[in-house]
């Protein structure tokens, strides 16, 4: 399933929620006697319209959705191809990858996406929906759950004239949790009803 589908899927009934999605990436592996001790902030999450002052803090009933994009393995080697099929003296140039192509090269390990899911599914979030590769995760729960597990809270603001909601500071995650250099991201910024 591709993102515009999944950014675009509600659930009946719910708030329907726009979502900006800001891009990290997650690691797998043994956490540090450190990590439990330091959460990681998920740089990005709080967009710049959400500085001022709140219409309103969510209950922690709200509904919120989100997407999450983990990080593409391999990075160096995608960065690299990335070069490659845009340089004209490449013999790659142009030689895009298909979506199969590139879940199997650069897309998250199946062991990073259940890990990823049972930390979610752990929280009491319901993941709704996983591209192909396993790239983008479509997430809903409610705000306090969210809230908890982001250590964050949520709230709506007016921006020219649109209901906006986003989380109220940087949303955190213990490396405890997941163990990464990069993180995976709730971007909990949105439109609602």
């Amino acid at each position: 399933m591709e993102l515009g589908r999944i950014r675009g899927a509600r659930r009946a009934g719910a708030v329907a929620t726009a979502v900006a999605v800001a891009v990290l990436g997650l690691t797998v592996g043994a956490p540090s006697a450190d990590a439990a001790a330091s959460p990681r902030a998920l740089t990005g999450a709080v967009p710049q319209w959400a500085s001022g002052t709140p219409l309103a803090t969510l209950t922690s009933s709200s509904t919120v959705d989100f997407v999450l994009q983990l990080a593409p393995r391999n990075q160096a080697a995608l960065d690299r191809f990335a070069q490659a099929v845009n340089d004209p003296t490449s013999a790659s140039y142009h030689h895009y990858l298909t979506a199969a192509q590139y879940a199997a090269a650069y897309g998250p390990t199946p062991a990073s996406v259940s890990l990823v899911r049972s930390v979610l599914t752990t929280a009491g979030l319901t993941i709704d929906t996983v591209t192909d590769g396993g790239s983008y995760l479509a997430v809903h729960g409610d705000a306090g759950a969210v809230g908890t597990l982001f250590h964050t809270t949520f709230g709506t603001f007016d921006v020219g004239g649109v209901t906006l909601r986003s989380p109220l500071s940087t949303p955190t995650i213990p490396s405890a949790e997941v163990e990464s250099e990069e993180l995976p991201v709730v971007g909990a910024a949105g439109r609602t009803a």
